[in-house]
């Protein structure tokens, strides 16, 4: 079997660490189990995908979920695929660390 380029190692990484965030985040205690995923999210450089995810975790704005509810069905419907095209001008493939925060 080959192994998958650069591009899919990174985006099966970080569905690995998004599937385990939201294990954690559905079970009241897994908290602590979440904070050792955003430190290691940070240590890795993926503060960007940590402070996302903080966000979207402490998100009460309506207007904003139903603008990510829409941009997810979009995508679902082969209308946005572009959103994976920011992934790629990123250096080594890594995200960007200077935004988002994983100060948990």
């Amino acid at each position: 079997m080959p192994i998958p380029d650069r591009e899919q190692q990174i985006l099966q990484s970080h569905a690995a660490f998004i599937c385990e965030a939201v294990a954690c985040l559905q079970n009241a205690d897994g908290r602590a189990r979440l904070d050792e995923l955003l430190r290691a999210a940070r240590d890795n450089g993926w503060a960007a995908l940590a402070g996302a995810l903080l966000d979207a975790v402490g998100n009460s704005d309506k207007a904003t979920e139903e603008g990510w509810r829409k941009r997810g069905a979009a995508f679902f419907q082969g209308k946005g695929r572009k959103a994976s095209s920011g992934l790629r001008q990123q250096p080594e493939g890594t995200l960007p660390t200077g935004g988002g925060a994983a100060s948990a």
